[in-house]
């Protein structure tokens, strides 16, 4: 981690954070035991698959491999190279990275008693910890979330939310004065009145619609759902039974419903079946059980709309405050600037 703790990342009204920052940034918002946990739990899913040669296959390794480089536009293998270069990893860091992680997937549901069967090594764990916070994202997204509150901070100072004492001497007290200027900041931006515009701007994506969905495998085998339950007044459940399948209850604000449903679903009626609707390798019915129109009082819209609101204050403090010395990570924006 040594050369990644003396690197600058960041600076913030004439402060600049290193990387040793971030890791201290991380440990102070519990971010860095997760991703310590998340690391040995891989780590203990290599053992496992050493001990009992359950790995990952070549095809497998070779496809994560590819979406891994796709996603950061890394086409050639040169650019992939100096982007290895540029953190000081290798290639075997960065594919054991990406092996862990397949591995992990694997087994999602017995992570607790792997890593409570295959111990890890303290060693093990510090040796890997620069190629998983790297790859993973997490380094990315630490460094954006101090920015974004670094950023608050300043501009709480400024509007005089906060005393005038200095942001930064001791760095656990700069640390503990960056998080006082983000609440303060947070407390003054986040108003109920900004709220309700943010609700205004976004009423009809933040409608729930409670539905229950039949997935079929064909077009032919939904079109006779449908007649079934149209013109024979069948239940859902019924049809689904007789086919074999099961219906799966589903919640959710229309923003997140699959695009070829949401014009369809803004405009049905509770009671309504809608489909046949193609998706994925099948074709999908969906009965709609209930509508419910978004308001401040549900905490769930109430969170969309904080963070909504202050994704959009915190990008605009972040371009006018932040100069990035790692011109990858100012590429590279997380999907909220306050989560790690």
């Amino acid at each position: 981690m040594m050369p990644l703790l003396d690197a600058e990342i960041l600076s913030v009204g004439g402060v600049t954070y290193l990387g040793s920052d971030l890791v201290r940034a991380a440990r102070r918002w519990s971010d860095w035991a997760k991703l310590e946990d998340q690391l040995r739990q891989g780590l203990a899913c290599v053992a496992r698959a050493d001990d009992t040669g359950d790995d990952v296959g070549d095809e497998e390794l070779q496809a994560a491999a590819s979406e891994f480089r796709y996603e950061r536009d890394l086409i050639s293998g040169q650019e992939m190279e100096v982007w290895l270069a540029r953190w000081a990893l290798d290639a075997d860091d960065w594919m054991e990275f990406l092996r862990r992680g397949l591995l992990r997937e694997r087994w999602a549901t017995e992570l607790v008693t792997t890593a409570a069967r295959y111990s890890v090594e303290p060693e093990d764990v510090e040796e890997a910890l620069p190629a998983e916070a790297i790859c993973s994202g997490f380094l990315t997204r630490t460094a954006w979330k101090l920015a974004a509150r670094a950023a608050a901070a300043a501009r709480a100072r400024e509007e005089g939310w906060l005393g005038e004492e200095a942001l930064q001497s001791d760095a656990d007290v700069a640390l503990e004065r960056i998080d006082a200027g983000f609440r303060q900041f947070c407390e003054r931006i986040v108003t109920e009145a900004a709220l309700a515009a943010q609700l205004a701007s976004h009423r009809l994506d933040w409608i729930r619609a409670g539905c229950h969905c039949l997935s079929l495998p064909t077009m032919e085998s939904a079109n006779e759902a449908v007649l079934c339950v149209r013109e024979d007044g069948m239940e859902l459940d019924e049809v689904a039974r007789s086919a074999g399948v099961s219906v799966e209850a589903a919640s959710d604000f229309l923003e997140n419903w699959e695009p070829a449903l949401r014009d369809s679903l803004l405009a049905a009626r509770a009671g309504a079946l809608l489909g046949p609707i193609a998706s994925g390798d099948g074709f999908l019915l969906v009965l709609v059980r209930e509508k419910v129109l978004p308001s401040l009082e549900d905490l769930a819209v109430r969170r969309k709309a904080q963070e909504r609101l202050l994704d959009a204050v915190l990008a605009r403090e972040i371009n006018n405050r932040v100069a990035w010395h790692v011109p990858e990570l100012a590429k590279s924006t997380p999907g909220s600037w306050t989560a790690p």
